[in-house]
């Protein structure tokens, strides 16, 4: 492999260990919070992400189609120097459970949602830096539709943030 091209394979992967933790972060998020309508929204981010989790795994499945493929990342671009950042560790290192993030802040529902904020925003600039990589139309449409649903969850989080206001 070229040196100057990032392994496909691995960045994929990233995208569902990202989805994966999400949903885990909402699965546990649901059972902490004390608001029904809080618990439900946790509990439908978690499946959002879920879904996510396996359009990801389906496309690394792919991995001799041309969509696949088409996703050459050139490691001296800026896209490509934070997508290494993001496979060493760098990016989403020592994330905290929303178990100890309600410890830290007694219990505060505002700072688990506002983790949740950041993470959301982090996985859209991760799946942005994809979709600018891609050459495939398909490809890139599918990257497209999920960061526009990772951006709706950064709204619906906002929402429910200033309502417990």
């Amino acid at each position: 492999m070229d040196t100057n091209q990032m392994n496909v394979d691995e960045i994929l992967q990233i995208a569902e260990d990202i989805e994966r933790n999400g949903k885990a972060f909402y699965a546990a998020a649901a059972a902490v919070a004390k608001d029904n309508n809080i618990r439900k929204l946790f509990l439908d981010l978690a499946e959002w992400e879920a879904i996510h989790q396996k359009t990801f795994a389906k496309l690394r499945a792919q991995k001799e189609s041309d969509a696949v493929r088409s996703i050459i990342l050139d490691s001296e671009g800026e896209e490509g120097k934070y997508l290494k950042a993001v496979a060493n560790g760098v990016v989403f290192a020592n994330l905290k459970s929303p178990e100890v993030l309600l410890e830290d802040s007694d219990g505060r529902l505002d700072s688990l949602i506002m983790f949740a904020i950041e993470r959301e925003k982090d996985s859209v600039v991760f799946y942005t830096s994809i979709g600018r990589a891609v050459n495939d139309r398909a490809t890139k449409d599918m990257v497209d539709k999920i960061v526009g649903e990772e951006i709706s969850h950064i709204r619906f989080l906002a929402e429910v943030l200033q309502a417990n206001k």
